[in-house]
């Protein structure tokens, strides 16, 4: 006591905001791990197959606070990755064939992105329970 006033040693106090503040990044960043893992298999689930290369060589990566779900311009599948996500087609006889195995989801365009969209209630469990939501 200083003054007739009361003091602190606030330096204890610092280091556990910055022990709490480490590992919120630490869980926001399993996360985003998370969160790309689950846009991959969603991702693959919905792949179309002609000789199963686009599936091997979709990626999730965490890159700055962001879960990105790719397929690499330099991967063997980059070109029909592209015409398989954007183009309008019909199945092919192996993606037919997946898409018979699977009835409950949709093989064919947009695969990633549709992947993300019916990916969205995992991904709110995933953050409720690595953020205690």
């Amino acid at each position: 006591m200083s003054n007739g006033g009361i003091s602190f040693d606030m330096r204890q106090f610092a280091r556990n905001v910055e022990k709490l503040q480490d590992k919120h990044e630490r869980d926001v960043r399993k996360t985003l791990r998370d969160f790309a893992n689950i846009g991959v298999g969603a991702a693959v689930d919905r792949a179309p197959i002609l000789e199963g290369m686009l599936g091997e060589t979709i990626e999730g990566t965490v890159e700055k606070d962001a879960a990105i779900i790719r397929v690499p311009v330099n991967s063997p599948a980059a070109d029909y990755a592209v015409a398989m996500h954007e183009d309008e087609y019909n199945l092919g006889e192996l993606s037919a064939k997946k898409q018979a195995r699977m009835p409950e989801i949709e093989v064919g365009r947009k695969y990633i992105t549709r992947g993300i969209d019916d990916s969205r209630e995992d991904f709110i469990a995933v953050a409720k329970h690595n953020l205690k939501l």
